[in-house]
């Protein structure tokens, strides 16, 4: 389910909405304002995310999120963050794998 704040932090970033929807790899180079001085300030860290048997992938290539939604029992959402093609994204995780997560206070 797509819930509207994904579209509204979409457009916040420069995704055209039309494309804010798409799973997967959306966008172009928005990501690049989310990198260690980019635009927005965020200073994202490609960290990569480890698989559930410990093994580490695309670190210093790619930024894991967990999003606090799931998608199912074994799995949640996640957002990508791609360093080489600057986009963003959006997929379902194994939640035996290991993604960063960000603290927002409320």
């Amino acid at each position: 389910m797509h819930r509207p704040y994904d579209m509204a932090h979409a457009a916040y970033i420069g995704i055209d909405i039309s494309n804010s929807t798409n799973d997967v790899w959306r966008g172009t180079t928005e990501a690049n304002k989310l990198k260690t001085n980019g635009d927005l300030g965020f200073n994202v860290i490609f960290g990569g995310w480890m698989t559930g048997f410990g093994n580490y992938n695309f670190i210093g290539e790619h930024a894991n999120f967990w999003c606090s939604t799931e998608y199912d029992e074994q799995r949640g959402y996640e957002r990508l963050m791609g360093l080489q093609n600057g986009r963003m994204g959006r997929d379902k995780g194994n939640k035996e794998c290991g993604f960063s997560v960000r603290y927002v206070k409320d």
